[in-house]
């Protein structure tokens, strides 16, 4: 790369600081103890973006500008929330840290911390991302043993059609046998299963979670290698991000990101616009006057506005937009795609060990393509098909999640997708189009799930509070998915014709152990039931790529696999930590190109 500049989102928020801080001496004392009654030094106090700390006395001064919610934080105790309503002194005590009594089950449903997990689970921070090389996500999480794309070229040059995903080995096809998503929302294609890698904007990606395995349990269909998580970033105060970079093939990266907050008020707005050259993707020997460099123009952009509720809930809106250019290797193959994404969602947390998280998305997609032949000696070619697929999706999910005394946490959940989608062709021939063939259809999978998660209380200067069952911990879920592709018909000339349809309930479940030996090695084991819908593109469409073409199967019915792992994981402090697995999945009735 060329050249990379950043600047750091802290700088906006000392600035801020200048306004806010003298005014902090007209507000509330807060004075924290812990249970003995002794004060807290360096205790930090956060509000409304600016964070002070406490004194030798345990005590500071919180601006006014009432009610305000005050974040209490310090190493070794757990954190407290608290509400300011007016000037004069406030006492706050603070309770010994429990490691482990609480579950930490994000809006991905899975229990991210390693320790903790049966499955393996990585966790990819943002930071790291952006050093990693590498333009597209796909290009970073190369890096994660068992990410594979259906081709292994980078979806900087390649046809988003081919850019299906898979963990642990698992893909035959361009649809993903790995589910792909973020915030509770789908990334994974809804009509053939395949992931548009650069949907979101670069600095609008806080981290990425990889919970290898299958996942069906919480998640349902495609979810045979596992769950890809892209968290997005939130924003918590002023501040801005920008990247730039440059490289070889006329290739650019732009990237920018913006946050303010303002009182209970936070808003993000973020954009990144790749440009590449390409290059060509036959081999020298093989190339002929029609092949040219395969190349992408992409532009995403993401707004969003979010609302503090008090101390316990919170409320967002969310825009996303995609749009892209593709030339695909010579002058008559192109693609392009514009995705429009919209989100709403909200959390509430009536206790400190219970939430309960809503989401709500839709988003509306575009797509076309043209193809064509190509002469055996590569010298020329004929355009042979235009293809435009316009497809609307719309969903929602609600989950609730609670740890109760002795380590239980329970989480129940249920969601909705829904997806209608019409593939329009016009063949051409002589430079002619032909009469236009449609096939439109509509898919939905309505989904409940359940889960328990048991693990004994451990306290911070170690030791199991439970001693009979000291270093267990054990996972029970399971799903039941109903899948539907319906409405499927074919209309050619005038003509249409009822395709047929699917209908099938299907039951997942999961079983999960990890048995904590020292305090840095845990051995875990697991099993689960997963399966995946077929497409509507494996369903309905006969397919082209290249000279090989791929018929429709109406007939097809849904992959089940059944899986087994068991390992261990070594911690290694600040050096991070060792995990080994052996794991074993069977896919019964595959989806593949015969």
């Amino acid at each position: 790369m060329l050249e990379r500049w950043s600047h750091g989102l802290g700088c906006l928020g000392v600035v801020a600081s200048a306004w806010v801080l003298p005014l902090w001496g007209q507000g509330t004392r807060v004075c924290v103890r812990d249970a003995t009654g002794a004060a807290v030094a360096g205790a930090e106090l956060q509000s409304r973006g600016a964070t002070v700390r406490t004194g030798g006395s345990g005590c500071a001064a919180v601006a006014g500008g009432w009610p305000a919610n005050v974040l209490v934080r310090h190493a070794g105790f757990a954190d407290r929330r608290v509400t300011l309503n007016g000037p004069g002194e406030v006492q706050v005590v603070l309770a010994p840290e429990v490691l482990r009594q609480q579950v930490d089950v994000t809006d991905a449903r899975v229990p991210l911390a390693t320790e903790a997990s049966a499955s393996s689970v990585l966790d990819l921070p943002g930071e790291q991302l952006l050093e990693d090389p590498g333009v597209t996500l796909d290009d970073r999480l190369r890096e994660v043993a068992g990410f594979q794309l259906f081709r292994r070229t980078s979806s900087l040059v390649a046809n988003p059609t081919t850019q299906g995903t898979s963990l642990r080995g698992l893909a035959s096809t361009a649809a993903s046998r790995t589910l792909v998503l973020s915030d509770a929302v789908p990334l994974t294609d809804g009509f053939g299963g395949w992931v548009h890698w650069n949907e979101i904007p670069e600095l609008a990606i806080a981290s990425v979670d990889l919970a290898r395995g299958g996942a069906s349990d919480l998640y349902g269909s495609s979810a045979i290698g596992g769950v890809i998580n892209v968290a997005p970033a939130l924003p918590d105060r002023m501040g801005y991000a920008l990247d730039l970079a440059g490289g070889s093939e006329a290739t650019t990266s732009l990237n920018g990101l913006g946050t303010a907050a303002v009182g209970a008020w936070r808003g993000l707005a973020a954009t990144s616009v790749v440009d590449s050259d390409g290059y060509v993707l036959t081999a020298p020997a093989d190339r002929g006057a029609v092949d040219t460099p395969a190349g992408v123009h992409s532009e995403s952009g993401r707004l969003e506005l979010r609302r503090q509720i008090g101390v316990t809930a919170d409320a967002f809106l969310r825009g996303n937009l995609l749009n892209e250019a593709r030339a695909n290797g010579t002058p008559d193959q192109t693609n392009a795609t514009r995705i429009w994404t919209y989100v709403a969602g909200a959390g509430w947390s009536p206790t400190e060990t219970g939430r309960v998280v809503l989401r709500a998305y839709g988003d509306r997609q575009d797509y076309r393509q043209s193809f064509s032949n190509i002469a055996a000696d590569r010298g020329s070619e004929t355009l042979t098909r235009l293809q435009r697929v316009p497809s609307d999706q719309f969903g929602g999910s609600a989950q609730w999640a609670a740890t109760v005394r002795g380590g239980v946490t329970w989480i129940a959940g249920a969601d909705l997708g829904d997806t209608r989608a019409t593939d329009a062709e016009t063949p051409v021939h002589d430079d002619a189009p032909q009469a236009l063939m449609a096939i439109s259809a509509r898919q939905r999978q309505v989904g409940g799930y359940g889960e328990v998660l048991w693990q004994p209380a451990q306290s911070a200067r170690g030791g199991y509070v439970l001693g009979a069952t000291q270093g267990w911990s054990a996972a029970l879920s399971g799903r039941v998915d109903r899948f539907r592709s319906f409405d499927a018909r074919e209309s050619t000339g005038g003509t249409t014709t009822s395709l047929p349809e699917i209908d099938e309930t299907v039951f997942d479940p999961r079983l999960g152990v990890v048995k904590q030996v020292t305090r840095t090695f845990s051995l875990n084991a697991s099993g689960f039931r997963a399966f995946r819908g077929p497409t509507m593109n494996e369903l309905y469409r006969t397919g082209q790529v290249g000279q090989q073409i791929t018929e429709a199967n109406p007939d097809l019915r849904s992959e089940r696999a059944t899986g087994f792992e068991a390992g261990g994981l070594v911690g290694a402090g600040r050096w991070g930590s060792v995990r080994a697995s052996y794991f074993w999945t069977e896919i019964n009735r595959p989806i593949s190109a015969v």
